[in-house]
């Protein structure tokens, strides 16, 4: 057991088919002070980087010096997303489910990859965010956008 174990919910395991989904089309960015969130609620206003239409959440996940697994304490609210912050726990306390994160040192953006995928062993879970790929990464186990209100490809 990896203590990442994908999600269950009455008996079946993971929520989307084994796949990293990219919520609300989120992105990390890092411009010296840390992996920041930075959220778009208007799919239509969806882009490849960080612009304008993107509200930077304040909040940033834990990091360090490593590209590494990180496990945040406890979740706080920003605009509905919950971000998991304050690193010092463990897969078996805080959270559990663990961020892998890009060094603090690190400059750019990255894809919120969240939920976790089953091709690596089960690194999955409701708090489990791949934030290393960068934005145009696409293979078969990253899903399709997904709208964080609920607006798709057609205008509602």
């Amino acid at each position: 057991m990896s203590g990442r174990e994908p999600v269950q919910i009455q008996g079946i395991g993971d929520l989307l088919n084994g796949a990293y989904s990219i919520i609300g089309d989120l992105i990390l960015s890092n411009i010296g002070a840390g992996w920041e969130p930075c959220l778009v609620l208007d799919s239509r206003s969806a882009a490849t980087s960080v612009t304008a239409a993107y509200k930077r959440a304040g909040k940033y996940l834990p990091t360090d010096d490593t590209d590494s697994w990180k496990y945040p304490l406890y979740p706080e609210c920003v605009d509905g997303l919950l971000v998991g912050t304050t690193a010092g726990a463990s897969s078996s306390t805080g959270l559990c489910d663990g961020h892998y994160i890009n060094k603090a040192s690190t400059l750019g953006t990255r894809v919120w990859l969240a939920l976790g995928n089953l091709d690596a062993g089960g690194n999955a879970g409701l708090w489990c965010v791949n934030g290393s790929n960068a934005l145009s990464s696409g293979i078969w186990g990253i899903a399709s956008r997904l709208s964080a209100i609920g607006r798709g490809g057609v205008e509602a």
